[in-house]
């Protein structure tokens, strides 16, 4: 490590510059990449130092116990990928804060670490693509893993389980794999993560930076807990109640969390859920609260899990807030007819839990730390062919999803030769469509039906050239002026050919054609309160073709072949 500054008398001295030089390191030290951390020894042990265990300063928190760092980051050809001044902090929950030891063994003697980048230090975010897999392109914060619970073998349990998380479309951390360097000392392999705050939230999902953010034990991590307590009420309710059930979903994503829970489920997640997990919420009208994966290190085959074991009756049957709402949403019929529509989405044809992309998954993970480490590999050999048929069977047992009731087709989905498709069941009447809509009909479903917005309403679209217009456009504010926008009636699009263009009214070929991949669509109607009384469900039809997502006064109501993180030019 070499730290230079320059010093003239009567001037003030340079900032100092800090570069790391590695020498004869071993194949693993050099198969991953490499994050050097340097700092004064002072910043890190001594009466001010974070890491100092006597007095117990590890489990101080706050901006008094961030400490200045160079962080260097090398790819495993050696080149350099990036230097930067910024802050550094200690990171975890009190227990572990309150054992953390460098001279102990492990998991107390691997701390782990959290970067901040400030312009206090210089550059006020990273900018670098660290982690591929996340659409940021800067960072304000983030984590380095030491794995507390799943510190060295196989290490990559919270890392695949968010990764999975992704899979499934939902907002999830992403990280990856470094050799980590303390002062030129080895610390071990880390695993970098995004932190779940208000930038990454921001970086995902599009938002405007202000958010609830609640974690285990209903702890505030950003805004306040009104909408979160509004939530638990609705949950005390009976939701085998259709009107209640509808309440609540006006505060919780219902799809997203079902998805959670299936994950959760499938990796058997322990020390959960009164503990490790986050759930946020932008702080706008009308937006609904997710939930997250966080630090699942007691999952799959860690801590004594087992392929066998039952996730709705062990941690989903506790008195926890998860777990109550968990208990709450199963009395309702469309739940448990939502989470059987997940389930097949998820464990069939190319779904984020089949055998086949788990494999992939680990795998990718096994290759990148099998350089540093021989990691047990009974996540691939035993968990991935077993797990499955212990999972159906539970959900089965808690009338959740039963495979035999699945419709059968009798030809694949594409093109065909043949001149009909038989569908066949078990047991029971098929209910299907020819026009994309979805055949369940909700038990809120009223049977008086009343248009409220024909598709040929007047429309206004817009096709952005960069994100200046953030979600402002979407929301019901009457000061939003769309009447410089492209107008008319119909369909917004364009086709060079004929094949849409009886259904184009307002047609974006000039700026979109070759251009961009988005464009936005305002479609203002007002409704009589006459109009609602007796109806309890709103159905929309959308003719559409790639893709899009559809908000309703600045609320996502429903979307297709959607990327998980939108943005002005999502394709």
């Amino acid at each position: 490590m070499v730290r230079a500054a320059v010093f003239k008398p009567g001037f003030l001295p340079s900032e100092t510059v800090t570069h790391s030089y590695l020498f004869r390191l071993s194949a693993s030290r050099r198969s991953l990449p490499i994050l050097s951390l340097v700092t004064d020894q002072d910043h890190l042990f001594g009466p001010q130092g974070i890491m100092e265990t006597n007095p117990r300063n590890t489990t101080n928190r706050g901006r008094a116990w961030e400490r200045p760092v160079s962080v260097e980051y090398f790819l495993p050809d050696g080149s350099s990928g990036f230097q930067i001044d910024c802050g550094l902090r200690i990171q975890g929950g009190n227990y572990v804060r309150e054992r953390y030891n460098p001279s102990s063994g492990l998991p107390f003697s691997k701390y782990s670490y959290r970067l901040y980048f400030r312009g206090d230090y210089g550059e006020s975010a990273l900018t670098y693509p660290l982690i591929p897999r996340s659409p940021a392109s800067e960072y304000k914060q983030i984590v380095l893993r030491a794995g507390m619970n799943d510190h060295s073998d196989p290490f990559v349990v919270d890392e695949l389980a968010r990764r999975l998380s992704a899979d499934m479309g939902q907002v999830s951390s992403q990280g990856i794999l470094v050799n980590l360097f303390v002062n030129g000392v080895y610390k071990g392999y880390y695993n970098p993560t995004e932190r779940i705050d208000e930038d990454f939230l921001d970086t995902w999902q599009g938002g405007q930076g202000d958010y609830d953010i609640i974690a285990q034990f209903g702890e505030v991590r950003a805004g306040d807990t009104l909408e979160w307590n509004r939530l638990k009420a609705a949950m005390r309710r009976d939701l085998s109640i259709p009107s209640n059930y509808d309440q609540a979903s006006q505060f919780l994503h219902i799809d997203s969390f079902i998805d959670y829970l299936i994950l959760n489920a499938y990796i058997g997640t322990r020390d959960w859920p009164h503990n490790n997990w986050r759930a946020a919420r932008e702080r706008v009208t009308g937006a609904l609260l997710r939930f997250y994966v966080w630090d699942a290190e007691w999952s799959f085959y860690n801590q004594g899990g087992s392929v066998r074991h039952n996730t709705l009756t062990n941690e989903l049957a506790v008195n926890q807030d998860i777990a109550q709402f968990y208990q709450a949403l199963v009395q309702n019929n469309d739940f448990r007819t939502r989470f059987a529509d997940k389930v097949h989405q998820h464990f069939f044809g190319d779904g984020a839990l089949t055998n086949e992309n788990l494999l992939k998954r680990f795998e990718e993970l096994w290759a990148e730390i099998s350089g540093v480490r021989n990691i047990a590999n009974s996540i691939a050999t035993t968990w991935i062919p077993q797990r499955r048929e212990n999972v159906f069977a539970h959900f089965a047992e808690e009338g959740l999803f039963l495979e035999d009731n699945i419709p059968g087709f009798s030809e694949p989905p594409g093109s065909v030769r043949v001149s009909s498709v038989r569908l066949a069941a078990a047991e029971g009447e098929i209910y299907y469509t020819l026009d994309g809509s979805d055949p369940f009909l909700p038990e809120v479903a009223s049977s008086l039906r009343t248009e409220i917005l024909s598709e040929n309403a007047i429309k206004y679209a817009f096709v952005p050239t960069d994100a200046s217009l953030g979600s402002r456009w979407r929301t019901a504010s009457p000061d939003f002026d769309a009447s410089n926008w492209l107008s008319g009636r119909g369909g917004v699009g364009y086709d060079q050919a004929q094949t849409y263009r009886s259904h184009i009214g307002v047609d974006v070929d000039a700026p979109m054609n070759d251009k961009n991949t988005t464009v936005y669509v305002r479609i203002p109607f007002d409704v009589k309160l006459s109009e609602l009384e007796g109806q309890n469900l709103m159905n929309l039809k959308v003719k559409y073709d790639d893709g899009f997502v559809a908000y309703l006064n600045g609320r996502e109501i429903t979307s297709a072949n959607a990327p998980t993180t939108l943005t002005w030019n999502s394709s």
